[in-house]
């Protein structure tokens, strides 16, 4: 039926022309009119097409890149990491809360530990290996299952994912060189700091900050109730276990899952395509809001600008 309408509009405005252009008395005005018409319309300086221009949006950043961007990609993402503390209030304000909640639980640590049952270590450890090296090794798989199949979804939590472990590995190795903090089961069951030398001292735990990493990646790129509950759920069990193990203390096991969970939540803010996942659009990062500025401004100034023209007069005969 819209159709049918459509049809006999455009019939009745034929009529209509033909109806003016073929009338008896050519020298009425309205007859000039129509005639002149198509000579104005040609004159007239060509428009911006309004419905032929593309939407402005941030081309893809996470694939086409040569090594060398990507180098220098990971350098950028290490500096906002370490930045990340001290560029905003509400950040701070989370180094504060992190800060108490590490130190609480460093006083605490030994007798936390104590308390511990010693006859289930080889269960905790584990199901804290086997949580931790799926779900860190499923954001693998879901870049290898994207770039085969070519879905953006899939492919981009596969790369996030990647880069969030990755940069927490790099945090990781830092942090447990400066802490050399012995495990639970090392000397005197203090925990004390600077005594243990290499990458295998306590804090923070390197299982618990992979896991939450890979976890939050998939968790924010598929913000559903079933998805987010197994992916947090897995993430936290591998902590606990750390410390059920007895491999970590609490306060190593709690620093590396917030590491792990900031650290992937800087990565999607950064890198995420809007349009992909659903919680994108929620966190823009400011970075993404000055791409999508100055392209809007590049394209701006080379919009044509209309003429302005004298309005046309019909003299009547």
């Amino acid at each position: 039926m819209p159709l049918l309408l459509l049809a006999g509009h455009g019939v009745a405005l034929a009529q209509a022309h033909h109806a003016v252009v073929s009338c008896d008395d050519c020298d009425a005005p309205s007859a000039v009119a129509a005639e002149r018409a198509p000579q104005i319309a040609s004159a007239a300086p060509p428009q911006a097409s309004v419905s032929s221009s593309k939407p402005l949006t941030v081309s893809d950043q996470n694939s086409g890149l040569s090594v060398g961007q990507w180098f220098l990609r990971a350098a950028d993402d290490q500096w906002r990491i370490y930045s990340g503390p001290f560029r905003s209030e509400g950040a701070i304000k989370w180094d504060i809360l992190v800060a108490a909640g590490t130190g609480g639980l460093i006083a605490a640590d030994r007798h936390i530990t104590n308390q511990l049952p010693r006859s289930n270590l080889k269960t905790s450890r584990d199901i804290s290996n086997i949580g931790s090296f799926t779900t860190a090794g499923s954001v693998g798989a879901f870049l290898l299952v994207g770039l085969a199949t070519h879905n953006p979804h899939v492919r981009e939590t596969g790369i996030l994912g990647v880069e969030s472990v990755a940069n927490s590995a790099a945090v990781w190795a830092v942090a447990n060189t400066l802490t050399r903090r012995e495990r639970p089961l090392e000397g005197d069951g203090r925990g004390s700091f600077w005594v243990n030398n290499g990458l295998k001292s306590s804090m923070p735990s390197a299982h618990s900050m992979l896991t939450w990493a890979a976890a939050t990646t998939i968790a924010e790129e598929y913000p559903r109730p079933l998805a987010q509950v197994l992916a947090y759920g897995t993430a936290t069990a591998v902590s606990v276990t750390r410390v059920t193990g007895l491999r970590h203390f609490p306060a190593d096991s709690f620093l590396g899952s917030v590491f792990g969970f900031f650290i992937a939540r800087e990565m999607f803010k950064l890198h995420c395509e809007t349009g992909i996942s659903t919680a994108c659009h929620k966190t823009h990062s400011r970075k993404r809001d000055l791409l999508l500025e100055d392209d809007n401004s590049v394209a701006d100034s080379h919009t044509p600008q209309p003429k302005r023209t004298s309005a046309v007069s019909v003299r009547k005969p």
